[in-house]
């Protein structure tokens, strides 16, 4: 048969009766009548009733939206109270970056209090920018808000009673109520048993950043206990020194070197391998300053530096002297080694008068009036003789303190060692022998290896 809108309407009402739901309205539906659109239709019946609506289940829930994570450690706070026992309170603040957790017993849930509190945290670590609390009177109270006003914190509340919302302090006030509980049997005081628990909090890693909430916080890992199952690693380094020092020291000598000791500083440049000095610093435990006789400075390690028996600069002529060896008149001229004669010249002639061991002191230099600085040479039947002299090299400085720059001497150096012939003049007798000075230039050059003014050895300067 056919329904009008009337019959209709007083079938879903029949269906309706105690209120069976949805579900069960439509199969009853379906049993007995149908017309298009009575899905529909039933669906507005149970949506319109009150007494249904009432007592329906909560819906599911949204999908899940998660605080920002802030890009540094305490700009954004949560907080709520904690109340483990009646009468006793904890305020717990975490911070939703380091995951860092602040509890302070409190015994009173006002407003005066809890500033205090929160006054101590911020001289700790300063003013966060935002603070989440749920609606609970201590958090919305005039003085509260007054309180973050002043300081330029926002204040953010979350929906009434959706404790979701401040997730994170929820979950902190849940630790704090388990850890209190369980370190019950150990006894002793709550801030006892709450420091406890801080300190394994803040060292173990957290299930969210993977680090501990220390190193996130503060930078740095906190020590603990179970930091002494780990070798000590300044102890080991250490060993391993003094086994290094006692494999080197096995061929080492030891030469402790004071202020004011003559030396000789090895040269790494041109001219003579070692230079003398005197020790005016340190720099180290090995590692010293040295004057020379120019008044430069040279920082010289310990393995280059040698003694030396006087403590009185050595000028450039009288340390030419001492290396530079005329040859005999019947050998070759051949390069010859600082401190000994070369192969295949005759024994050196002695000394110059310049440059004679010191009879007070041994291994002293001294200076001693020179010798005449005119010489005769061969010469020739009508050629004058030709006086043959060396010019005077610079001389250094009496002292070893810089005395400006350097002066020409008044020594020359001896036209020739003692026992020696005179070279051989040139064909013309205007000067040695051109293969004599070159071969002497070149033995000069190398033998004395000092670095000297070229005008000093030119061929026509005579020897």
């Amino acid at each position: 048969m056919e329904f009008g809108r009337r019959q209709t309407r007083a079938v879903l009402m029949e269906l309706h009766v105690g209120h069976p739901g949805i579900g069960k309205m439509k199969a009853l539906a379906r049993s007995v009548v149908w017309w298009p659109g009575i899905d529909q239709d039933v669906e507005a019946v149970v949506g319109g009733c009150t007494a249904c609506q009432e007592s329906r289940d909560s819906p599911p829930h949204r999908e899940l939206h998660p605080w920002p994570w802030p890009t540094k450690p305490w700009s954004r706070i949560h907080a709520d109270f904690a109340e483990p026992e009646k009468g006793k309170y904890v305020l717990v603040v975490v911070d939703s970056h380091s995951k860092w957790i602040e509890a302070e017993v409190m015994y009173s849930t006002a407003s005066a209090p809890t500033i205090n509190k929160f006054r101590a945290m911020f001289a700790r670590w300063g003013l966060p920018d935002m603070i989440c609390t749920d609606n609970g009177t201590t958090f919305t109270s005039t003085e509260f808000q007054q309180f973050l006003r002043e300081n330029g914190i926002v204040h953010r509340t979350i929906e009434p009673r959706h404790s979701q919302g401040n997730g994170l302090a929820e979950r902190a006030v849940k630790e704090v109520k388990l850890a209190l509980q369980r370190e019950s049997d150990s006894g002793g005081p709550w801030d006892l048993r709450l420091t406890r628990w801080l300190m394994r909090q803040r060292t173990t890693p957290h299930s969210t950043t993977m680090v501990t909430p220390a190193e996130l916080m503060m930078g740095r890992r906190l020590r603990t206990r179970l930091d002494l199952l780990f070798p000590d690693i300044g102890k080991t380094v250490l060993q391993q020194q003094n086994r290094q020092r006692a494999y080197f020291d096995r061929t080492a000598q030891c030469r402790q070197m004071l202020v004011g000791d003559a030396v000789f500083a090895r040269n790494y440049a041109v001219g003579l391998q070692w230079l003398p000095g005197v020790i005016v610093g340190t720099d180290g435990p090995v590692s010293y300053v040295v004057r020379l006789f120019d008044g430069r400075l040279w920082r010289r390690h310990g393995d280059q530096l040698r003694r030396r028996q006087s403590a009185e600069p050595i000028s450039p002529p009288e340390a030419a002297s001492r290396e530079v060896r005329r040859p005999s008149s019947d050998a070759a001229v051949q390069p010859g080694r600082p401190g000994g004669a070369s192969q295949g010249t005759a024994p050196p002639a002695p000394l110059s008068s310049a440059v004679q061991p010191s009879q007070s002191r041994p291994g002293a230099l001294t200076q001693q009036p020179p010798p005449p600085n005119v010489r005769s040479s061969p010469t020739r039947p009508g050629v004058p003789a030709q006086s043959s002299h060396r010019p005077s090299p610079v001389s250094a400085p009496s002292s070893l303190e810089p005395g400006g720059p350097p002066q020409p001497s008044a020594d020359v150096w001896p036209s020739s060692a003692p026992g020696t012939c005179p070279a051989p003049s040139s064909p013309d007798g205007t000067g040695p022998h051109p293969e004599v000075a070159t071969s002497v230039e070149r033995t000069l050059r190398r033998s004395t290896r000092t670095r000297r003014a070229p005008e000093l050895y030119q061929a026509g300067s005579g020897m």
